[in-house]
């Protein structure tokens, strides 16, 4: 996972020379991932690479591992200001704390996503004020991801076949890791799309959305460590570093773990997501018992029929927090998911236990208007995937540690 949050003052500042380094937008290992898209894509890695060479150097507009932000944004609005005002201190709020602590977003990809994907949206969070945990899902959703195994003991392969019933092709035992590429649905490929006789593959979708709700979990109890001043616990068994596959050169050094204790308020979290990740965001709102912690939820562009049904056996299996959901125009010109969403919304403003809810479209965008590709090289992604235009986001001053 990634974690997006609100730089201090002193990254900003330092001379250029000194400044940490900033965090690559497609992750390790590059060409692995590109290949991962191609297979995604269904064509050859020598046509996928072209299009996505600006994006092998092209790093978020974030630092790594910088400090977390412990003072107050001026009073005034950015339209004033201009982006100044994200770099800028201004005077503390009456009745608030002389450090601010501030609230989180968990954000989940859709398909073909990953952690880093929607960097410009989970920055834009950020220079607000949000921490914004975005999870990179291991479900078969994501192009590749790789899963990095302990050298011994729990978590090592030997462990995990021992007691995990996990087996493994003798050719995945040269090395200590395991890749997990897009998962097809088995003779119906394309099950997301709109026209698809076939319909979509509920068995694997579904148990994906449970794999996901599980992952979200796991990088929850993880935030509430780092919460509580006990960030290097997580660092000790971060598997992301230097001498793991696709990990960071950097891994999560430098970092002043106490500085997080009581920064981040856990109790009430916004739950985010865009597509399939919105789908996976609407399962977690219904079960209030299992995620108590999320009191409102944003969908971008979800991917209604993926979207698992409430149960029938639990009457209060619905959703109960606010909502808002954002449609791009494209989404709003299917008939089939536009209805879906508003049946989402009119579930939340139900009775007993009405929640306000809102559906809106933004105009001149498509399903990946939203993701980063959109800002990297309008033009090429407007050919791809006949965007008008992506949304316009003002300049970000974020941070982000790298998982």
């Amino acid at each position: 996972m990634t974690i997006y949050y609100p730089a201090s003052l002193e990254s900003h500042h330092t001379p250029k020379s000194e400044r940490l380094s900033r965090q690559l937008w497609l992750g390790r290992s590059r060409y692995g991932i590109v290949q991962g898209y191609a297979k995604f894509a269904g064509m050859p890695t020598a046509v996928v690479a072209p299009v996505f060479a600006p994006a092998l150097f092209t790093k978020l507009p974030a630092y790594r591992n910088a400090g977390i932000a412990r003072h107050w944004p001026p009073n005034e609005k950015y339209k004033t200001l201009g982006e100044r005002i994200k770099i800028a201190e201004g005077e503390k709020p009456p009745n608030a704390p002389d450090i601010p602590c501030f609230p989180v977003i968990m954000f989940s990809h859709g398909l073909g996503g990953t952690r880093t994907m929607y960097s410009s949206l989970c920055g834009e969070f950020a220079s607000y004020g949000f921490v914004v945990c975005a999870v990179e899902h291991r479900d078969g959703s994501g192009p590749r991801s790789y899963v990095n195994h302990a050298k011994t003991g729990y978590g090592s392969r030997e462990e995990r076949e021992k007691s995990g019933n996990i087996d493994h092709w003798q050719t995945e035992k040269d090395h200590d890791y395991d890749v997990v590429d897009y998962m097809f649905p088995l003779d119906n490929p394309l099950d997301s799309g709109p026209n698809n006789p076939k319909g979509v593959d509920t068995e694997l979708r579904q148990a994906q959305i449970d794999l996901r709700m599980a992952e979200i979990e796991e990088a929850y109890r993880v935030l509430n460590v780092i919460a509580s001043g006990n960030g290097e616990e997580i660092a000790t068994h971060n598997l992301r570093r230097k001498g793991f596959k696709g990990a960071s050169s950097f891994g999560l050094e430098g970092i002043d773990w106490g500085s997080w204790k009581d920064r981040i308020r856990l109790d009430h979290v916004t739950a985010c997501g865009h597509s399939f990740g919105a789908a996976t965001v609407v399962d977690m709102l219904r079960d209030s018992e299992r995620f108590p912690y999320y009191t409102q939820g944003v969908i971008y562009d979800i991917w209604g029929a993926g979207t698992r049904p409430p149960s029938k056996e639990r009457p209060d299996h619905r959703i109960k927090v606010p909502l808002l959901a954002i449609n791009s125009e494209a989404f709003t010109y299917w008939p089939a998911n536009f209805e879906k969403v508003d049946e989402l919304v009119q579930e939340a403003q139900a009775g007993p236990d009405e929640a306000p809810a809102w559906l809106m479209t933004v105009r001149g965008t498509v399903h990946v208007s939203q993701v980063y590709p959109s800002n990297i090289s309008p033009p090429t992604m407007t050919r791809l995937t006949i965007t008008q235009s992506p949304i316009s986001l003002s300049s970000t001053r974020t941070c982000a540690l790298y998982f």
